[in-house]
């Protein structure tokens, strides 16, 4: 068992990001876990475009701390019909 651990260890999971397609990211919901995405888009340099929650507070606060030029809202359908 420890040999596959080893062996998993070096594999090369990650896809890689491609550098001619670069989408803007809608973000639904903005609790708890998404402190660790933001996080993870803003290294990547990913674009999050607008952010949405039922508690629009909570989403205003993750976009004043991660994305402050992104659209906030408490609209799904917003996102949705977003280009």
């Amino acid at each position: 068992m420890a040999r596959l651990g080893r062996a998993l260890d070096e594999l090369d999971y990650r896809p890689p990001v491609p550098r001619a397609y670069q989408p803007r990211i809608g973000l639904i919901g903005c609790g708890g876990i998404t402190g660790e995405h933001l996080t993870a888009y803003r290294a990547a340099g990913f674009q999050v475009a607008i952010m949405c929650d039922v508690r629009l507070e909570r989403a205003q606060q993750r976009a004043a701390q991660f994305y402050p030029e992104a659209i906030v809202t408490d609209d799904l359908q917003r996102v949705l019909q977003d280009d």
